[in-house]
């Protein structure tokens, strides 16, 4: 990578883990709350969304590349 992509890199993984680990907390609390249905639907629409997410942004960056 550029010198100048490392900072960027960076910024995006460590977003990425407490993104992630916020996601876990909140699926474990609505576990814990006996709220099983909402903790999985949750996990689900939140994976779903996210890789929806990508997709749209990967097909973004290509139109304006194109």
């Amino acid at each position: 990578l550029p010198h100048w992509m490392h900072p960027l890199v960076a910024v995006g993984f460590c977003g990425s883990l407490t993104t992630f680990s916020g996601l876990q907390l909140e699926t474990l609390l609505m576990m814990r709350d006996g709220r099983a249905g909402a903790a999985v639907g949750y996990a689900i629409g939140s994976v779903v969304v996210g890789l929806v997410a990508a997709v749209v942004g990967r097909r973004a960056v290509d139109l304006v590349h194109a």
